[in-house]
């Protein structure tokens, strides 16, 4: 059993959100919760790396 843990940083990397999910779940899953309720930001950055994958590579 596994778990990742996913977050939601200010622009100094400090975490505002956290969320913790299973191991095998996708990130995308945890993503709308965790910026639906961002208030403040009109910007989002994200590590794309779990989302682009090039089985050529």
């Amino acid at each position: 059993m596994s778990a990742k843990i996913n977050a939601v940083v200010d622009e100094a990397g400090l975490p505002n959100r956290l969320s913790i999910s299973p191991g095998q779940a996708s990130d995308k899953a945890a993503a709308p919760a965790l910026i639906d309720s961002l208030t403040c930001s009109s910007h989002v950055v994200a590590d794309h790396t779990a989302y682009t994958w090039d089985a050529n590579v």
